[in-house]
């Protein structure tokens, strides 16, 4: 029969009623060996336990710790290096001397399973460590180490990540190899540093990175550097890319899926069409003048260039003001121009089966992402290019307009002239016309911009209504 919960819950309340210290009628395997058990003691009722736990007296397994666990050897090979692991990550500099006067040769060993001092130093942004691990290193010491079990990484894409300047200029200039030496994901420094917004290190590792290294292996990090460079706006290193070899702009790579032009076509926000500016906004955005900036040289270093107290006065008011934002944006949409106007020219040189791999795919996609400077400028260098079209479905540019609700792309057609008639009537490979596609529904990253589905139906019907008297007038 089951025990009644009654006395179920009486047993319980005994058992936590009870002294934790209080042992009875217990057991324990001999040495962990089969059903061989060592007797302990039975403390009686009545006798007072000590509730003591310091004090208490712990029974003793005889002959259990000869084959115990206890008794284990370290098994942790970098247990010597942790005591200068852990001065290099507290920044205790003369913990780290200590160690290195003692143990001299572990200045490039592996202190863990994926660092060496100077990794963990740059990893952990400690100026003061790295130089000292840099005064007692060789240049070849500084170089990356392969291990079986560690990343392939190397000091210089360490900081490129975090952008501490100080620690990679000393890197630098103890041995500039590190510029041309790729990391684990086979970029070198300078991409690392595009790739993670840091601007001011990634201006100072390319004005340092030698150009050969970029044109080295077809242009290989050339390219990627210019693909990455435009897209997180840096645009001063990318036109000063297009300057040394305008070919890496409109080719492609065989082992790079994009081309920058590519790139500079599904970014409309670069340029002045793709972004929306309010009354005082534009005000300023009119009146100021701007004045494309140059990379530093390589000899000076942004950290030396010490401003005026006027200076920085007037730069705290223009960021205040808003004025300094405003000034950036000009700026970047210059920038662009230039770089698209340059870009255009190139495109002429290229063959049909060249153009169609590359131009003719950028603009779909400047279609498609509603980029219309692109669009204007690339037309009008070459006109032939309204004829574009998309592989797949033999979409011109406008039919694309239309399927992907482009209002801006669609209005472009009132300003051509009679040849905006024959764009109009074309056809797409199932024959879908103007309206076919007008009809169908709109992208979901479209409809999203619109609440409600009675907001979203409305939309529709004044989209299918523009397209329509287009139609007709036409």
């Amino acid at each position: 029969m089951a025990m009644s919960s009654n006395y179920l819950d009486a047993t319980l309340k005994e058992t936590f009623r009870r002294s934790p210290f209080k042992f009875a009628n217990t057991k324990v395997p001999h040495a962990g060996l089969g059903d061989s058990v060592s007797p302990i003691k039975e403390v009686p009722e009545e006798e007072e336990v000590p509730n003591d736990p310091v004090n208490i007296q712990i029974p003793f397994i005889e002959s259990a710790l000869s084959t115990s666990r206890l008794r284990g050897k370290n098994t942790n090979v970098y247990y010597e290096y942790i005591q200068l692991s852990q001065g290099i990550s507290q920044g205790r500099v003369e913990i780290v001397k200590d160690f290195l006067n003692h143990h001299p040769d572990s200045v490039d060993e592996w202190i863990n399973l994926y660092e060496t001092p100077l990794l963990k130093a740059c990893a952990c942004g400690k100026p003061e460590i790295v130089k000292e691990l840099l005064r007692r290193m060789t240049p070849e010491q500084m170089l990356p180490k392969m291990s079986q079990n560690a990343s392939y990484h190397t000091p210089l894409t360490v900081v490129a990540v975090s952008g501490n300047m100080e620690i990679a200029e000393a890197l630098v200039a103890k041995n500039p190899k590190l510029l041309e030496i790729p990391g684990i994901n086979g970029q070198i420094p300078v991409v690392v540093a595009v790739e993670n917004t840091q601007m001011e290190m990634a201006r100072y590792l390319y004005t340092r990175t030698p150009v050969q290294v970029l044109l080295d292996q077809d242009g290989y990090h050339g390219s990627l550097l210019f693909l990455n460079a435009i897209f997180y706006k840096m645009l001063d290193i990318a036109l000063d890319l297009f300057n040394m070899s305008r070919r890496l702009a409109v080719t492609k790579h065989s082992q790079i899926e994009s081309i920058p032009i590519i790139v500079l076509a599904s970014k409309p926000d670069l340029f002045p069409g793709g972004c929306y500016l309010g009354p005082l906004t534009r005000f300023i955005y009119s009146w100021i003048q701007v004045k494309l900036p140059t990379l530093p040289q390589p000899s000076r270093s942004n950290r030396d260039q010490q401003n005026t107290l006027m200076r920085k006065l007037l730069k705290g008011l223009s960021k205040w003001t808003g004025i300094d934002e405003v000034y950036r944006l000009k700026v970047m949409h210059l920038q662009a121009k230039k770089l698209l106007l340059g870009i255009s020219e190139e495109t002429l040189a290229l063959g049909l089966k060249e153009r169609s791999e590359t131009v003719d795919e950028a603009l779909l996609f400047a279609v498609r992402y509603g980029n219309v400077d692109f669009l204007v400028e690339m037309i009008r260098n070459n006109s032939e290019l309204l004829w574009s079209t998309r592989t797949s479905s033999s979409s011109t540019l406008f039919l694309l307009a239309v399927e992907f609700r482009q209002e801006k792309v669609f209005s472009l057609l009132y300003g051509l002239d009679d040849r905006k008639y024959l764009l109009l009537a074309d056809k797409d490979c199932d024959g879908n016309g103007v309206l076919h596609l007008a009809g169908f529904p709109s992208p979901p990253s479209k409809l999203s911009s619109v609440v409600g589905a009675p907001l979203q139906l409305q939309r529709e019907l004044q989209w299918f209504k523009v397209c329509s008297v287009s139609l007709m007038h036409s």
